[in-house]
């Protein structure tokens, strides 16, 4: 029989192994763990007789979260830590290259400028002359390249750049060894054993974290290889170890689009809560900030995190929808939470997000548009949302385009949509002034470009960053095919 924890010493690993067994006895029928996760997991209180099957050890771990007091497993992992008292890790470098580090540089200006809370609390801990600085007073601080540079050479143990530079080009030279670099560049290659060789003379290496926090776990997610993300899960690796954005390997395997890898991190427990880049920012709204498909259902399947417009809109939730709006059409207090997250990674600009109706309107029309929900749609288009507003780069139909939506792309434009409406798009290099037929000639898909040319789009128009035609973006992307149209329909006109 399955019994509530006693009191023990504040140890996550203790806990995740309560949550194993809560879990395993609920998957047996145990009538009192079965009360448990149905008293304190929300989507499983409505649930009437035997546990849905795709209980997960989130769900267990939900629950021994709020059986202690927290409102999400994350909340619980980061006070069981905490009461740990371990002084913070020290990153180590895991590039031999020892001016990759200088793109670090960039990527903690724009943090810094974005005001992201990960981001502002690594500048205290690691700049003496910020360390008592509140978070506007860090906002509003001169903060140069140099300022940055002290941040990462403290991040890694030392007192300046030039110290931490001849630490990282001794590794770059040979003349010092770093197994997490040996371990890295293991995992690039896909070469298991070696890593299995490398955590076994060093355990550390399993929560070690290289330059910005990406673990061995991380990588292995992020380069596709599933054996080595199952070897390291088996040996132990934390399977929410995040980045200073607060990226974790279930983050890492929704933006490549890994179903796979995403079943596998959530049987180990990965926790769908966790937010990167913000508030807001879980592993499911990074699938549907891109719009993809199998990594948005695959993470479906638990709870919905966080439930607010936006989310509701992308997976395509009218009910859930509908429940945001109050009976005079005004906006739910809901609607409007959650949403500090708004981009994917650093390369995209800042933006300073807003309560404002029609901007949070707009966006969810977006996030339905991108992933495919006509209904959502025409709901949302019926209360007020701007078919051609740019919420965020990029608009409804530059979004469907870039996705191959093609029924998406027609609903659009029959409802008025301007196929030629110029708007933003993706990070700050890629998209000023572009049109859906851009997006669509980047993408090669010769069928979405045929219905937007016949839907009456401009082959001519050029973009404001590149000065290029639609053509132009074919031939750069390496699509002829779609290049040679567009010419064809361009000189035809």
């Amino acid at each position: 029989m399955s019994t509530a924890p006693t009191p023990s010493p504040r140890n996550l690993e203790f806990y995740r192994k309560q949550a194993k067994s809560l879990l395993k006895a609920a998957r047996a029928g145990d009538a009192q763990a079965t009360q448990r996760l149905r008293r304190s997991v929300p989507r499983l209180q409505a649930a009437g007789g035997s546990l849905p099957g795709d209980i997960g050890l989130y769900d267990a771990q939900l629950a021994l979260a709020r059986e202690n007091g927290f409102a999400s497993w994350p909340l619980f992992r980061a006070d069981l830590l905490a009461s740990r008292g371990d002084r913070p890790k020290r990153f180590r470098p895991h590039v031999r290259d020892a001016g990759w580090y200088e793109q670090r540089i960039a990527g903690v200006l724009s943090a810094h400028r974005a005001g992201l809370p990960e981001a502002l609390d690594e500048i205290r801990r690691n700049h003496p002359r910020l360390a008592a600085a509140t978070d506007d007073e860090l906002c509003e601080a001169e903060f140069t390249e140099d300022d940055a540079r002290i941040v990462v050479a403290r991040e890694h143990g030392f007192e300046s750049w030039d110290e931490f530079q001849i630490h990282v080009r001794a590794i770059q030279s040979g003349d010092r060894r770093e197994p997490l670099v040996e371990a890295f560049e293991a995992i690039e290659r896909g070469d298991a054993a070696t890593v299995a060789a490398l955590v076994q003379h060093h355990p550390d290496l399993l929560d070690a974290q290289g330059t910005g926090g990406s673990s061995l776990l991380n990588l292995a997610v992020s380069t596709k290889q599933p054996t080595v993300c199952r070897l390291l899960l088996d040996l132990g690796a934390d399977v929410d170890l995040a980045t200073t954005r607060g990226v974790t390997p279930l983050h890492e395997a929704a933006y490549s689009i890994q179903a796979e890898l995403i079943e596998m991190l959530l049987d180990a427990g990965a926790s769908p809560q966790m937010n990167a880049y913000g508030d807001g920012g879980t592993p499911l709204v990074m699938a549907l900030f891109w719009g993809h498909d199998e990594a948005r259902e695959a993470l479906a399947r638990g709870a919905i995190a966080p439930d607010n417009l936006r989310v509701a809109a992308g997976l395509g939730r009218l009910d859930l929808v509908k429940s945001f709006f109050a009976a005079d059409g005004s906006l739910q207090a809901e609607a409007f939470a959650h949403r500090n997250f708004y981009r994917p990674n650093a390369g995209w600009p800042v933006w300073r997000r807003s309560d404002d109706r029609q901007e949070v309107l707009d966006e969810a029309f977006t996030y339905a548009a991108r992933n495919g929900r006509l209904g959502v749609l025409d709901f949302l288009l019926a209360g007020g949302a701007n078919i051609d507003g740019d919420p965020y780069r990029g608009t409804a139909l530059i979004w469907a385009a870039w996705k191959g939506r093609a029924d998406v792309i027609r609903w659009l434009v029959d409802q008025g949509a301007s196929i030629n409406r110029q708007a933003t798009f993706g990070g700050v290099g890629h998209g000023e002034g572009l049109t859906a037929l851009h997006a669509a000639a980047q993408t090669g898909r010769l069928d979405v470009v045929r219905i937007l040319i016949e839907r009456g789009a401009d082959p001519g128009i050029r973009d404001a960053l590149f000065n290029a035609t639609a053509s132009g973006w074919a031939e750069h992307h390496g699509h002829a095919e779609v290049s040679d149209y567009l010419e064809a329909k361009a000189a035809a006109r």
